[in-house]
């Protein structure tokens, strides 16, 4: 299986790790799998999307730092607006997921 690498443009490309390449099935398998999570995940409704997602947001948020550093080695960013990144599309996903948007998404 092909590999695909993350490097640290700000350490001379070092090797952060590998992540597995999809095959054109897996992907239109992925695809098709995530239109049926779609339909399912818009008859939720809002009460129960949130009862989902306050739990998966609350630790995401507990390891923001953590994501934030891997932003900073794959793209070189500073710390400082990969971890604002990090909160302000947090955020942004809880808001338009959970609260609105049903149309679009």
């Amino acid at each position: 299986m092909k590999k695909l690498i993350s490097t640290n443009p700000a350490k001379n490309y070092e090797v952060i790790g590998y992540v597995n390449v999809s095959s054109l099935g897996e992907i239109k398998q992925k695809v098709a799998e995530a239109q049926k999570a779609k339909t399912f995940w818009k008859e939720l409704g809002v009460s129960k999307r949130v009862k989902l997602l306050w739990p998966i947001y609350r630790e995401f948020m507990k390891r923001k730092k953590e994501l934030a550093l891997l932003i900073t080695k794959e793209i070189g960013k500073p710390i400082k607006q990969s971890l604002d990144d990090v909160v302000k599309k947090l955020k942004d996903i809880v808001e338009s997921k959970v609260v609105g948007n049903e149309g679009s998404n």
